[in-house]
């Protein structure tokens, strides 16, 4: 269980509705009025839409996802589940992400020339500079800083976190 009852393990949804309003209104999609009809899909210009153009809109609006509680699919945060007794207590669950949740430690304040030799320990070879490449190049990672993300690794460098991935 890692954050699963956490207060942001889960949103209203009101603010997911605000945050998708901000997402569009960051892409070349928000002159689409079919992208602001409610409805079970997509629109099909977000669907049509390059990655690295939704990656860069979703940095730019600090868009913002979680499960949505709707009172429907999802009736109850996880925690207010749990004190209204709305739980099955015969399932058992998994909840949580453990993309940065190795014990490697190369320092806060390490370089990227320390994550390439942190990368030479555990790494054949020749695959060192193909891995390293693909990181720097990653928009993911290079946004890793911005907005929604910030506040969880602030204090630490970029390559304390690539090195925790």
């Amino acid at each position: 269980l890692s954050g699963g009852f956490a207060g942001w393990a889960s949103q209203k949804a009101e603010a997911c509705e605000r945050s998708y309003e901000t997402f569009l209104n960051s892409t070349s999609c928000a002159k689409d009025a079919a992208c602001w009809k409610d409805g079970e899909k997509p629109c099909s210009c977000l669907m049509k839409m390059d990655m690295d153009e939704l990656l860069k809109a979703q940095s730019a609006s600090g868009f913002f996802a979680a499960p949505t509680v709707d009172g429907v699919n999802l009736p109850y945060a996880p925690t207010d589940a749990l004190k209204a007794k709305k739980v099955h207590r015969d399932v058992p669950i998994i909840i949580g992400t453990a993309i940065e949740d190795s014990f490697v430690d190369i320092g806060a304040n390490a370089e990227m020339d320390d994550f390439k030799q942190w990368l030479a320990t555990v790494l054949p070879e020749g695959k060192v500079s193909e891995v390293f490449n693909k990181y720097k190049e990653s928009l993911s990672e290079q946004n890793l800083y911005d907005k929604a993300n910030k506040f969880s690794h602030e204090g630490w460098s970029p390559a304390y976190w690539a090195a925790r991935r």
